[in-house]
């Protein structure tokens, strides 16, 4: 019986071991951020894109029905960690800011708009 327990105790740091060795035993975990846009503007902001920086468009508006009035704030989580960029636009989709380049960690990003 003894034998039989050392003999699976054994198997098993074996097998912990190779897994280890290959790879197999951790799993990549994507790392997700976040971007808070600050409207200290007196402009209603009513679109709001953000795009990874190395895509050619800005992808859906993360606003939808909502607007970020002047002194509020919007969260935009589970971002995955990266370089974005940024553009806000006013209720006629004029732009009213962008940004470039923008590194998204898992601190998150804070963006403040001004006049």
């Amino acid at each position: 019986m003894k034998r039989n327990l050392l003999s699976t105790i054994t198997l098993c740091v074996v097998l912990g071991l190779v897994l280890a060795a290959t790879g197999c035993e951790s799993h990549h975990h994507t790392k997700y951020g976040w971007v808070q846009v600050v409207n200290s503007s007196s402009y209603t902001i009513g679109y709001l894109y953000i795009s990874p920086s190395s895509s050619s468009d800005w992808g859906p508006d993360q606003l939808g029905s909502y607007v970020i009035d002047p002194g509020e704030t919007f969260t935009v989580y589970d971002i995955e960690v990266g370089s974005y960029d940024i553009m806000v636009q006013d209720l006629d989709h004029g732009e009213l800011a962008s940004t470039y380049g923008e590194y998204v960690g898992t601190t998150g990003l804070v963006w403040t708009l001004s006049d």
